[in-house]
């Protein structure tokens, strides 16, 4: 769950670091990765990082403790980015932090589409 309007920016890497809090529910998927199973609800915020575990090649047999062969995990990172804060990252990217007459930063793109935080 997350608490404000946001996107979720997300990054494939090659492994977990270290000292993260599992919220894996599925037993064998967590004795797979060598982690406690922790059925948990988790609530992100803005500036959050949270890393997904995607098992690839099928579901686990029942008391899995390795992979077996064809399975592997995709580990992917993903942080919590508020629309505001997206919002102010492209008006300093597209005017450097200019303001237009009315005090409200704005900028077309490329294709003439006008944007303007007041209207966010």
């Amino acid at each position: 769950m997350v608490d404000v309007p946001c996107i979720a920016l997300f990054e494939e890497v090659d492994a977990l670091p270290d000292g993260l809090t599992s919220a894996i529910g599925h037993a064998d998927t967590a004795n797979v990765l060598g982690v406690k199973p922790n059925r948990i609800n988790v609530h992100l915020s803005d500036g959050d990082i949270a890393y997904v575990v995607q098992l690839q090649g099928g579901r686990l047999p029942e008391g899995a403790t390795t992979l077996p062969d064809g399975f592997s995990f995709k580990f992917i990172k993903v942080k919590v980015v508020s629309f505001e804060k997206l919002v102010d990252a492209i008006y300093e990217s597209y005017t450097g932090g200019n303001l237009d007459g009315n005090g409200s930063m704005c900028c077309a793109d490329e294709n003439y589409k006008y944007i303007s935080k007041k209207y966010f």
